[in-house]
């Protein structure tokens, strides 16, 4: 498995990944209607819009994405991996790499906005809980934010 950075031509195979997780994911406290509306702002025309702001990487297995996530400014966003990868160490190498990144870049700090789920997962790279959001297109969100130096 090898991690590399985003092509467009990947923009649609990124997007079925995002959708797959979103749907197929835990989804504690969201309905059908936001996990439609999250899903349905990952188009492929989405993802490719404004790479020249953004720094996205995919995670492969073989020739199969299985995995994405972006670094716009300091914002960590659109982290998703498969069900059957979560739990082996792919969001972890991911967000090491946009922190990275994001040191390189002279940033001091990210932050993710985190669906419920994904709660735990920021706080054990020791990310801090700063407040709820009401995002635009999947409702209630949780900003989690880390210090770099």
């Amino acid at each position: 498995m090898i991690m590399r950075q985003f092509e467009i031509s990947d923009a649609h195979e990124v997007s079925s990944v995002i959708r797959r997780a979103i749907m197929n994911g835990d989804n504690r406290g969201y309905s059908l209607e936001h996990l439609y509306s999250i899903s349905n702002h990952y188009c492929a025309e989405n993802i490719c819009s404004e790479q020249d702001l953004k720094t996205t990487y995919v995670f492969l297995d073989g020739n199969i994405i299985v995995g994405t996530a972006t670094l716009r400014g300091d914002e960590i966003m659109a982290v998703f991996i498969l069900l059957e990868y979560q739990g082996k160490g792919i969001g972890k190498k991911f967000m090491n790499l946009l922190e990275e990144e994001a040191v390189k870049k002279g940033l001091s700090k990210v932050w993710s906005v985190s669906r419920l789920p994904a709660v735990s997962f920021y706080r054990k790279l020791e990310y801090s809980f700063i407040r709820e959001k009401i995002h635009s297109y999947w409702g209630k969100g949780f900003v989690m934010e880390k210090s770099l130096i």
